[in-house]
């Protein structure tokens, strides 16, 4: 480049194949300033550098300007014109492109700020917002974010981003494993889209959003896609070579990065996640009292595996049936709570004796019929065991998108091994008081019978004791005649049920209960 001012520093001259490069005409420069070319702001280097020359220096600087490509960087240098007495009557600035220098020298630096920032950064909470932003810097997009691939279930899941409307995030914030997105993020190949060159409809949240280009950029690790760069601009027009080298070699350079960032955080997440366990139990056999048990069961689950809803069954081996004993999370109560062997997923996870793990209930065609319109996406059940004896099924829920892992379902399969033990312990304990109770009727209904000749007293007084160890809405004394008839001679309700029922007569032999009670004693 070359060009010439007088001393009222308009451009009076324009040279070389830099105007034909960068698109524009000798037009765009001839008769005017600095400051009507490039701006007020952009233009106080040139006026700087400019006046200085026009004092008599030699002025060298660097100078860059945006264009639909990117950053562009020029290094100019800036003699005194004279006249033939030696008065300074203009310049001649000599320019060249350095933008592959200055571009190279860019990456070079933000290679290596990264690569320092990244060993002091500690988890993927922190490592993360530094590998966007360095991508951002070098390759002149405006707004971007990283999404993880989930081991387990292949998803894709937005984890990071800047610079993106809320509606755009809420709308790309997760992808399913058979999504176009992912399948082409899998491929682990870079994609540049231009959506000027798509013919998307004016409701679609990518052109809501004013989106011109976007590069999608695999991140592997040891030959397996892990991650991915989404990068996003307003201003350029086009993706052009060295921001597509320079995205790549970020890409390259995190990997490994954030795989240790996992593979860290996944170490603090279970270690904490144990420890955590450690307490349940403590707090679990340490409850004796059965209903407050159930619930604080469910209630670690949920929180323990940072879910939504829980909800526990309990095997009932005389009705073979599982019963909801206990649910947590839900907005309304569920209905028919009752499972069959081998219906829904309790009574499958009865069934096979093992933990299942389901990312979208909705569509699993072994939902139970009761709980078809559950608002359930990912779930997880185990079966509680005490030894070999079933005991019941726990689950929690979450929704979209988060869904469980394996490692998740061994949590809680440690967490229903600690429950069992309570479970069974509060059974001991309600068992030993209510064996301990019967035991202090018995006495007492005993001397009640040797306290009174009065057979009223004393039958009033069997039927408080009997109140005290079964729990009972009315209950009755029955005398059986000679005749074959039981007639009730004492009884107690509450509410009313019945009215009177005094001297109510029932023929034995039509009633199974008495007869067989007559019959074995």
């Amino acid at each position: 480049q070359r060009q010439m001012c007088i001393r009222d520093r308009r451009h009076t001259g324009v040279f070389g194949r830099w105007v034909e490069k960068t698109g524009l005409t000798p037009e765009t420069f001839l008769g005017k300033t600095s400051r009507e070319i490039f701006g007020p702001e952009a233009a106080s280097v040139h006026e700087a550098a400019n006046a200085r020359a026009l004092a008599g220096e030699h002025v060298g600087y660097e100078w860059s300007t945006d264009s639909p490509t990117g950053s562009l960087y020029y290094q100019t240098s800036l003699s005194p014109l004279q006249n033939a007495v030696g008065e300074v009557v203009g310049l001649v600035g000599v320019g060249r492109d350095v933008t592959i220098r200055k571009r190279t020298e860019l990456l070079l630096r933000v290679q290596r700020d990264l690569g320092v920032a990244l060993n002091k950064a500690r988890g993927l909470e922190q490592a993360l917002p530094l590998c966007i932003k360095a991508a951002l810097q070098i390759s002149g997009f405006d707004s971007g974010g990283i999404y993880l691939l989930d081991d387990a279930t292949g998803a894709m899941k937005l984890v990071y981003h800047t610079g993106l409307s809320a509606n755009f995030v809420e709308r790309a914030s997760h992808y399913d494993a058979d999504s176009p997105n992912v399948r082409m993020i899998s491929a682990g190949n870079p994609v540049y889209v231009l959506y000027d060159q798509l013919d998307l409809p004016p409701e679609d949240f990518r052109r809501q959003e004013g989106l011109r280009a976007a590069a999608f950029i695999p991140v592997l690790y040891e030959g397996r896609v892990i991650a991915c760069f989404n990068l996003a601009s307003r201003m350029l027009s086009t993706v052009n070579d060295f921001s597509r080298t320079t995205i790549e070699a970020i890409a390259t350079q995190v990997g490994s990065v954030i795989a240790r960032a996992k593979v860290e955080e996944e170490i603090r997440r279970r270690t904490s996640q144990l420890e955590s366990l450690r307490q349940v139990g403590l707090d679990l056999t340490a409850q004796l009292d059965l209903d407050a048990l159930l619930q604080s069961i469910v209630a670690h689950a949920v929180a323990l595996l940072e879910a939504k809803r829980g909800a526990l069954y309990l095997y009932r081996p005389e009705k073979e049936h599982l019963e909801l004993v206990v649910t947590s999370g839900f907005k309304k109560p569920l209905v028919n709570p009752v499972l069959k062997r081998g219906e829904g997923l309790s009574g499958k996870v009865w069934e096979t004796g093992a933990p299942l793990i389901l990312d979208d209930y909705r569509h699993w065609s072994g939902r139970a019929d009761v709980y078809r319109d559950l608002p359930a996406t990912a779930i997880v059940g185990v079966p509680v065991y005490w030894g070999e004896e079933f005991l019941g099924a726990l689950n929690v829920t979450a929704g979209p998108p988060r869904t469980f892992s394996h490692a998740d379902a061994e949590l809680l399969k440690l967490l229903a091994t600690q429950a069992a033990i309570a479970i069974r312990n509060a059974n001991l304990f309600l068992a030993e008081r209510q064996q301990r109770a019967l035991t202090e009727a018995l006495e007492e209904a005993a001397a009640a019978v040797n306290s009174t000749l009065d057979p009223t007293q004393v039958l009033d007084r069997i039927l408080e004791q009997v109140e005290r160890v079964v729990a009972s809405d009315a209950c009755n004394i029955m005398l059986v005649e000679e005749t074959g008839i039981a007639r009730i001679v004492r009884w107690r309700e509450h509410g009313n049920l019945y009215g009177d029922v005094s001297n109510a007569v029932f023929p034995v032999a039509d009633y199974a209960s008495l007869a067989q009670m007559m019959r074995t004693g």
